[in-house]
């Protein structure tokens, strides 16, 4: 396994380090500290290498736009409902970031921290600690590895604990281009799914689950995700940005994505996947691809389902309680 260690950049003063792992088969991935950046999953080619998961070339970048291109995110994904939950019959009130609602953990989540970082055997392993400053009780202990093995596996295992019950539902918000065209459209999606979450205006979960068959949510067999764009240009959205229920099969396999030469698959032993198609990049997002553009990327996001909490008809999976540690793990088995 080739592994080193470098500087990225300077974010708010402080240097952000770049960890690298190579294995034999010429699989590599960067990690950035900063927000735990997923900064480049790539393979080699005839003309050199080609990067599946879209990049900035400046840290900075990463901040100009809402999209958390390839952050961890963390201590919840998703939106909680005004920012509120009631645990252990006390209500816990936090500070919105997006409208009335909490995003992805809020403004001191983690994507918005420089994480303290190391290479250990095939793992990058990234800690940090978290505070009063998140609003969420209690004082969190996390550490996030990134491995990688010869079987071309990228495995995201999160780990946690706590002195006082919280909630933890973390994700990675990777965004994939398998192929060099400019959209995904050319990719092929499978989900291990039967239903989607109804979404209100504010995109928080109604409590309703609406049917995939017949439907553009129908990926149950491997399907084209142009066409199912195409088919949703009549929405407000113009493509994915949409929560499936999922049930994992037994080695956990949730979700592949393909085009004609690679392929990932998507393990999780979670029961949700969220799927956003980068419908509302614009072109000042200054991409290592270029300028952004809708389509650019898929975003696929395994996590419990959001706002679980509030919704007293969903399962309620997402309590970390104090000093019994815990695990949640994402892996992605990249073909080429």
């Amino acid at each position: 396994m080739k592994k080193s260690i470098e500087m990225f950049g300077i974010f708010k003063g402080k240097q952000v380090y770049r960890y690298t792992l190579e294995n034999k088969k010429g699989l590599k991935i960067s990690v950035l500290s900063q927000a735990g950046i997923l900064y480049e999953v790539s393979i080699p080619t005839q003309n050199g290498r080609r990067n599946l998961v879209l990049n900035y070339p400046k840290i900075n970048d990463y901040y100009e736009n809402p999209f958390y291109v390839c952050m961890l995110i963390g201590l919840v994904a998703g939106r909680l409902s005004h920012g509120k939950f009631f645990l252990n019959s006390k209500e816990h009130c936090l500070q919105p970031n997006e409208g009335m609602n909490l995003l992805h953990g809020g403004k001191c989540g983690f994507s918005n921290v420089n994480w303290d970082g190391k290479i250990v055997d095939n793992k990058i392993v990234l800690k940090h600690s978290f505070g009063s400053e998140t609003g969420f009780p209690g004082n969190v202990n996390v550490a996030v590895q990134y491995s990688l093995n010869e079987e071309n596996e990228i495995s995201i295992l999160f780990e946690a604990t706590t002195d006082e019950d919280t909630l933890f539902n973390p994700t990675l918000h990777v965004y994939w281009n398998l192929s060099s065209a400019r959209t995904i459209k050319d990719h092929n999606l499978k989900i291990n799914s039967n239903e989607h979450l109804e979404l209100a205006k504010d995109k928080l979960p109604t409590g309703r689950l609406l049917t995939n068959s017949t439907s553009p949510f129908d990926f149950s067999t491997s399907s084209s995700l142009g066409k199912s764009i195409d088919n949703l240009q009549t929405t407000k959205e113009k493509g994915f940005d949409d929560i499936f229920l999922v049930k994992p099969e037994e080695n956990n396999l949730i979700a592949t994505l393909d085009t004609a030469d690679i392929s990932v698959d998507l393990y999780s032993d979670r029961n949700a996947l969220v799927l956003f198609t980068a419908n509302s990049f614009t072109d000042d997002m200054k991409l290592t691809l270029g300028s952004g553009h809708p389509w650019m990327g898929v975003a696929t996001e395994a996590q419990n389902l959001p706002d679980g909490i509030n919704q007293s008809n969903f399962p309620n999976n997402d309590i970390l309680f104090a000093s019994k540690p815990r695990t949640e793990k994402i892996t992605y088995k990249v073909s080429f």
